[in-house]
């Protein structure tokens, strides 16, 4: 047995207390002091829940020297900001490598713990008093078998650092290979640049920049377009896409013999992906023993239900009914090579997942026809049954959960039995950013913000609305003055003028909406790394970041929104007239639209590619008015106007963003108009990397400057987080500052002249 030793964290005290546990249990009673018993085993199983959370768990104590793939990805990262291509390369090549020895060691020890058979202390269990006793001593002994695998396995122990929230979603979302492509294109090699840019694409198909990226590295000589390969290929896609070559070519032995090994593999892959989902979250805020483990249970219930979903994802696509896919090839793939009996098994297997599809019955009737065909024939194969009731029991569970886990008005149950466990229940909270699913924890809707809250957010901050639904004639529209000052306003237009480039935003069309008019743009991520080269003024960008946050939580708040509302875009944007354009123009700067959806000439809005369907409500913050033109409309269609808004420095206008509101701007004659456009989402796997990167850009910055002009204390900036209520009202004037820094903040020297380099090259090497 492996020794523990006494001084290391918690742990090891997580171990030392299991022990003592089963020590107690084989010499207590447990049919007199059952309660005592039941109370020792249930604080040890939150114990365990509250170690697999931990942010650093070792069983020896010994401190950890080595890298994990973390500490490479940001290595990696600062190698970048750097022009370091090379370090670049390195240290993230190695982070993609450790971060897939890490998952595989940690699939590894859940499963070969899920298999062993423990001699359990409690029993036969007589009542329900001692089947928990066996349900939480089961659970205790997986634990310390998880655990002791931990400390065997060097490799996992190394790398079972807990990473910050954002750095595994940052590898969930295929962000190495972001930085990646670049640097490979810093170090000629092109075909590895386009290879990275192509992955990325593919799980963020959204991102226009990465679509011009791939599009330049394809066209570059000596690319050659058949090494373009998916870095993240898994063994059953790639069987399954093979065997699909093989049926179009009409080789149905090779068609059986492939999809037979995808569907191995495909069963190793949701395997996998259900014991990642066991993986740490936020410790649950709950005090009730039972509750939080029902709230670690639910979040891991909820990841794994996900895992068919998220295996049938096949070079960015979805693919629909993915597993019972597999039997329709297989059952006339077999039929054409003479074995019927296996083909009537796959006919079976696909009506157990699919009961209701037409083509698969006429089919089934087919073969019933057959001579040599009997009823028996039609067994599902047993890996379907397998799988298929795991995920019946998983989603009726979850089902349950859903349905009786939800709210009414008053924080009251649905079911009013339950009252002597409401308040017990009602703190229950979901975390949607969760490295296992992106939702963790019992059902919860968003809190409302009362009205005095709201009231008091808005007066402190001295935003006014000036125009509601009604003054618009229209839904779920409004205009508001505040969220700037004359000066910030005149920062920002000075930040657009130093970083903005021409067509940025618009897949590199300077004049994307009318031929009349120049367009120009910046986004926050492109700010925040060239105020790391020095080449924009720190402050403003973080003023950049304040004003779109502000706006943010007003428009969140403003429709009393009942979830949380993400940034999924951010973008400051400058238009002007083109030279020798007429001055009476019937055109419009950008022409009527919805931001969610297609908008046809019949009035139809189709919720469809291109558009952004996940866009939820959009928001503009005007800079300026020294322009002629540049109306804000709402519109009822093409060709009716509802409303006009004229821009001026710190103006919002906020709407949802279906075909509700459709809206578009008249054309600007004369000047330059300058705003800050911002579109939102209710779902946070759409919200918006840039900004974290941003974010974390920044932050490195800050401190950086910081360190060198010795002033002591490190300065860390950070967003606020809303805390501020009418009970806690002091330093209220500094509300409006979102994005702040705890020390006062010198950022490095930067010209204030017009740059007349735009750095036309950023559109490769900056653009994230």
């Amino acid at each position: 047995m492996s020794k523990v030793n006494a001084n290391s964290s918690t742990s090891n005290n997580t171990s030392i207390g299991t022990r003592r546990v089963i020590i107690w249990l084989k010499y207590l009673n447990k049919w007199n002091i059952e309660v005592i018993m039941s109370f020792w085993v249930m604080s040890c199983v939150l114990l365990f829940f509250i170690f697999i959370s931990s942010p650093v768990y070792s069983v020896s104590g010994s401190p950890k020297t080595e890298l994990t793939y973390a500490d490479y990805y940001e290595a990696g990262v600062e190698a970048y900001l750097d022009n370091r291509w090379k370090e670049c390369i390195n240290f993230l090549e190695k982070s993609l490598k450790e971060y897939s020895l890490h998952r595989s060691a940690l699939v590894e020890c859940r499963k070969s713990c899920r298999k062993k058979d423990f001699v359990l202390r409690s029993g036969v269990y007589h009542d329900r008093g001692t089947m928990f006793m066996a349900f939480y001593e089961e659970i205790i002994k997986n634990a310390l078998c998880i655990m002791k695998c931990y400390h065997r396995s060097n490799s996992l122990y190394v790398r079972s650092v807990a990473v910050a929230k954002e750095t595994e979603q940052n590898f969930e979302n295929k962000m190495p290979y972001d930085y990646l492509q670049l640097c490979y294109f810093k170090e000629e090699h092109i075909e590895k640049a386009a290879s990275a840019a192509y992955t990325y694409l593919l799980h963020n198909k959204d991102q226009e920049v990465m679509k011009n990226n791939l599009k330049y590295y394809l066209e570059l000589p000596g690319m050659d377009v058949t090494k373009l390969n998916y870095l993240e290929a898994k063994e059953y896609q790639e069987l399954y896409i093979k065997a699909g070559n093989k049926y179009s070519e009409g080789n149905y032995g090779a068609v059986v013999e492939l999809m037979e090994q995808a569907l191995i593999e495909y069963q190793k892959a949701l395997e996998e992906c259900r014991f990642l989902c066991e993986g740490a979250i936020e410790s649950s805020p709950e005090t009730e023993l039972v509750l939080s483990i029902a709230n670690f249970f639910t979040s891991s219930l909820r990841c794994k239900v996900d895992c068919p979903d998220k295996l049938s994802v096949i070079y960015g696509e979805k693919n629909e009914d993915f597993l019972p896919s597999h039997y329709h090839y297989l059952q006339f793939a077999y039929f054409h090579i003479g074995k019927v009996r296996k083909a009537c098994e796959a006919v079976a297997s696909y009506l157990l997942l699919m009961p209701e599809d037409p083509i698969m019955i006429e089919n089934k009737v087919f073969y019933s026809k057959l001579n040599e065909v009997q009823e028996e024939w039609f067994a599902p194969r047993q890996e379907t049954v397998n799988i298929y009731h795991e995920q019946e029991r998983e989603r009726s569970l979850l089902q349950f959960i859903e349905n009786e886990f939800i709210f009414q008005d008053g924080d009251s149950f649905q079911n009013e039995s339950r009252d002597e466990v409401q308040n017990a229940v009602e703190n229950m909270q979901t975390d949607s950013n969760s490295t296992n699913t992106g939702s963790t924890g019992m059902k919860k809707e968003h809190h409302k913000r009362s009205a005095q809250e709201i009231q008091f957010w808005t007066e402190s901050n001295k935003i006014q609305v000036i125009l509601q639904e009604k003054d618009l004639n229209g839904t779920l529209r409004f205009a508001a003055d505040g969220l700037l000052t004359n000066e910030q306003c005149e920062k920002l237009v000075i930040l657009a003028n130093e970083g903005a480039v021409n067509g940025d935003g618009y897949n590199g069309k300077q004049s994307p909406h009318t031929e009349f008019e120049m367009f120009e743009g910046l986004t926050v991520g492109r700010a925040a790394v060239l105020a790391n080269n020095g080449e924009l003024d720190v402050e403003t960008v973080i003023l950049l970041l304040n004003v779109s946050e502000k706006a943010r939580r007003f428009v969140e708040m403003y429709f009393k929104l009942e979830s949380s509302l993400y940034f999924a875009y951010t973008h400051l944007v400058c238009r002007r007239p083109v030279p020798d354009s007429p001055e009476k123009r019937k055109d419009l700067s950008h022409p009527v639209h919805a931001d969610n959806c297609v908008l046809l000439t019949d009035g139809r809005c189709l919720k469809e590619r291109p558009a952004y369907t996940w866009r939820d409500y959009s928001a503009i913050v005007y800079l300026n008015d020294d322009f002629d033109g540049g109306e804000f409309i709402f519109a009822k269609d093409k060709e009716t106007v509802q409303a006009k808004i004229q821009p001026t420095c710190g103006r919002m206008v906020g709407f949802s963003a279906g075909v509700e509101n459709l809206h578009g701007v008249e054309a600007v004659t004369r000047g330059r108009r300058c705003a800050l456009g911002m579109w939102y989402t209710l779902d946070s796997k759409h919200k918006e990397g840039d900004r974290d990167f941003a974010e974390q850009v920044l932050h490195k910055l800050v401190v950086r400057t910081s360190e060198e002009e010795n002033q002591g204390e490190k300065t860390k900036i950070h967003f606020d987080d809303d805390k501020k209520s009418p009970k806690n009202q002091q330093n209220n004037e500094n509300e409006d500052n979102v994005f702040t820094s705890t020390n006062h903040l010198n950022p490095p020297p930067v010209t204030q002249e017009r740059k007349q380099d735009k750095r036309r090259d950023q559109q490769i090497h900056e653009d994230l």
